[in-house]
């Protein structure tokens, strides 16, 4: 099966578990490729608030996000939107989207400076 995109790391459910994972991947020095995967059309938000103070209208809409938008892009974290993860293949390490997309995951290659095969280090290793 041929991907159409990789990642080091897959992060299927972009709510405070999953972003966290994101944000905490970066924070901890991560430098390898991160996506995550949300079957909901809009930027990452928080759940609480949007129940109570967005609908009774005391937020708007951008301030429930958890991050702003361009935190993102900044921090090398690709958002896939509007996508349902349908099946995860952990043999292949390939995740089958709603949308046909196989996306894979796992650290595919190794740098001259760490010889190590990538797919055998530990993904919170600080980046050199």
């Amino acid at each position: 099966m041929t991907v159409d995109e990789q990642y080091d790391v897959v992060i299927v459910g972009a709510g405070h578990g999953g972003t966290q994972a994101a944000i905490t991947l970066r924070q901890a020095g991560f430098g390898g490729s991160i996506a995550l995967l949300s079957e909901e059309t809009e930027l990452p938000y928080e759940r609480p608030p949007l129940s109570k103070d967005y609908l009774a209208g005391t937020k708007s809409s951008d301030r429930i996000l958890i991050r702003p938008a361009r935190f993102w892009p900044e921090k090398s974290i690709d958002l896939i939107l509007a996508t349902r993860a349908v099946r995860v293949d952990p043999d292949t390490k390939i995740i089958h989207c709603s949308d046909g997309r196989a996306i894979g995951y796992g650290c595919q290659s190794a740098s001259k400076k760490d010889p190590l095969s990538a797919s055998k280090r530990d993904p919170l290793r600080r980046a050199a």
